[in-house]
């Protein structure tokens, strides 16, 4: 299973040695944009604003035959943390296929690549059918190189662990 879309990034992180960049964009602001550009399949609004008032983007993740597989929900942290990215939300359509797996994949991927940190509140949202524990859920960031128990940040570049592959399969 490829994860995602194939994407040619036009070097995002040129010229940036610092987080502030082209137009005023922070990194962050840089990657959710470019996220929530690439699906067909986005809600024309924000679900809500976080604690600094920024936008909440929820978009459907689509993966390499444009079947829609899950949902996201990113934002910009906020402008104190200018290379810091909140995930909202990442649900799959069909639990149990790897598709979890492979939208998770695609945004530490681009992470590294716009050198943006990942940061998420690791909760089960139970939908009826959940079989997924709270400690399933953080030890399944930790496999992506996330850090923390339940606030959980993962740094650009931080890697994949060895035990992630195409064939894991999570429901989330």
């Amino acid at each position: 299973m490829n994860m995602g879309s194939a994407i040619v990034y036009s070097d995002p992180v040129a010229g940036a040695g610092n987080a502030t960049r082209k137009n005023n964009m922070t990194r962050a602001t840089e990657y959710v944009n470019h996220m929530y550009s690439l699906y067909q399949g986005r809600a024309a609004v924000t679900v809500g604003v976080n604690d600094e008032f920024n936008s909440i983007h929820p978009f459907v993740f689509e993966n390499e035959h444009k079947v829609p597989v899950g949902l996201i929900a990113l934002s910009a942290a906020s402008i104190a943390e200018p290379t810091e990215v909140d995930v909202y939300h990442i649900s799959a359509f069909i639990p149990g296929q790897g598709q979890g797996t492979a939208i998770l994949s695609f945004l530490c991927k681009a992470a590294d690549d716009f050198k943006v940190r990942l940061c998420v509140h690791a909760q089960i949202q139970h939908n009826g059918n959940q079989t997924l524990t709270n400690v399933d859920l953080v030890n399944w960031y930790h496999k992506f190189g996330f850090t923390g128990d339940r606030m959980m940040r993962r740094e650009p570049n931080a890697g994949l662990k060895a035990d992630v592959s195409d064939h894991v399969m999570l429901i989330i």
